[in-house]
């Protein structure tokens, strides 16, 4: 009989500890709608399982927290006992007097409960909900390229597809002032005809032609692209820094969670340079902020839902989808170096070619 027990107790330890807690379920895909949780937020519970309900249509957590007045009883809502069981929980894997650490989505009243994130055993092992595989090379699908290094199609195709050369929505103010920026036609002229890139602001790194690889680990998602800039995205639970602490930098500050194989990211602290190349005179505000939704559509596409609001800018929030593209005839980065052999140098406001 202990022989069984030992045997049980480490099966249940393997399948906290090596397989996906949970699937997180998009707020549509739910049978309620999810805009009680803040899904900005999260609390971090620890305490001891006072009972494991597996049942329909959902399992939850009770979970007893410690306080000055003795044991706070928390309610921790995970999905169905269908997702759960896709995610490698079973009935056993949890039971009353486990002790266990909780990261949940509070609820916005106060309520002490709260949607499931995360959970770290007492041993300081953890286990998290299954993050999709986004393993390979990817690349914006506005910019297929042959070996002349330019787009497919020519310059005039490019434009059309390029979803940031779109008009942004501004308001009275500051449509004034793009339009006042387009009768400069010998400006544009000369910033289009000598333009040299060899890195991007957010958004437009997510247009830019460069390949990129994406890293998922529970703590942040990296978008690792190969002129050698990196997205950091952070999904652990953190929050933007205090203002006090917060700057504009070129790619912004971003934060990110999970809804199932979603990754919710939200971005603010972008400096206020042109939006993108090409997109000279589209500009925002230091009050921008950005939502992404990034998605895996099948396996060799990613989708990203783009949300542009600027309470100082536009009257509306500006919305595009960017796609990418899985780049087969690649298995591993190639560095690129914008200066390593830049024979292009800009001369009497023209790009021309020098001599080795």
């Amino acid at each position: 009989m202990a022989g069984n027990n030992t045997r049980r107790s480490v099966n249940r330890c393997r399948v906290l500890l090596g397989l996906a807690a949970l699937l997180f379920v998009e707020q549509g895909l739910a049978h309620h709608s999810g805009a009680m949780f803040d899904d900005k937020a999260s609390t971090t519970l620890t305490g001891t399982v006072k009972a494991f309900q597996w049942s329909n249509p959902h399992c939850w957590i009770q979970v007893l927290v410690p306080g000055e007045q003795g044991p706070i009883e928390w309610s921790v809502e995970m999905g169905s006992p269908s997702q759960l069981f896709r995610g490698g929980w079973k009935p056993g894997t949890l039971e009353a007097g486990d002790k266990i650490t909780v990261v949940i989505h509070p609820m916005r009243d106060g309520t002490k409960g709260g949607l499931f994130v995360s959970a770290v055993r007492v041993d300081g092992m953890r286990t998290f909900a299954a993050l999709p595989d986004w393993t390979g090379i990817w690349q914006s699908a506005i910019w297929p390229t042959d070996v002349s290094g330019r787009a497919v199609g020519g310059e005039a195709q490019l434009r059309n597809r390029l979803q940031l050369l779109r008009h942004p929505p501004y308001n009275a103010e500051w449509e004034a002032k793009f339009q006042a920026g387009v009768k400069n036609t010998a400006a544009l002229a000369e910033e289009n005809a000598t333009f040299k890139i060899c890195s991007r602001g957010f958004p437009a790194i997510m247009e830019a032609p460069w390949v990129f690889q994406i890293v998922v680990s529970p703590e942040e998602t990296l978008l690792v692209f190969e002129n050698q800039q990196v997205r950091h995205i952070y999904s652990d639970g953190r929050r933007h820094p205090p203002k006090e602490e917060l700057w504009p930098t070129r790619l912004g500050d971003s934060i990110g969670h999970w809804q199932g194989d979603t990754l919710i990211v939200d971005t603010i602290a972008r400096t206020s340079e042109p939006i993108a190349p090409r997109a000279w005179l589209s500009v925002l505000s230091d009050r921008a902020h950005f939502t992404e939704r990034l998605r895996m559509v099948n396996r060799d596409e990613i989708e990203d839902q783009l949300t542009i609001e600027d309470p100082i800018a536009l009257v509306e929030p500006w919305r595009m989808v960017l796609e990418f593209k899985r780049v087969p005839e690649m298995n591993r980065m190639i560095p690129f170096d914008c200066t390593e052999n830049d024979r292009n140098p800009v001369v009497d406001g023209k790009i021309t070619i020098s001599t080795p």
